[in-house]
């Protein structure tokens, strides 16, 4: 897969990345970076977001420990399979990038 990047400007959280959790062996490299004091945590989500009637407001947005920034750059593995990643600006300072990066064999 390529690289899939989008970028925060504010607090809240972003648009929802989409992952292949078809893959044969689910493997995902997860990015937060940003150059001020902006914090976020990545959350993960099972739901399909692609589904009539998904909100991502109602749908159920697990944070991953250990994959969360207070500033700076920061990076995580995932292989438990899902759905979709976002980032959750939770303090605002500067922009902040999620990239993902997944490996495997498509499904």
């Amino acid at each position: 897969m390529r690289p899939t990047s989008l970028t925060a400007t504010a607090t809240g959280a972003t648009d929802p990345i989409i992952v292949d959790r078809f893959s044969g062996n689910f493997s995902a490299g997860i990015y937060l970076t940003s150059t001020g004091a902006t914090q976020a945590t990545l959350q993960i989500t099972g739901d399909n977001i692609l589904g009539t009637g998904f909100t991502a407001t109602t749908a159920n947005w697990i944070s991953v420990t250990g994959i969360a920034t207070t500033g700076g750059n920061n990076y995580g593995h995932l292989t438990t399979p899902c759905i979709a990643v976002r980032a959750n600006v939770t303090s605002y300072a500067t922009p902040l990038t999620l990239t993902v990066i997944q490996d495997g064999t498509g499904g």
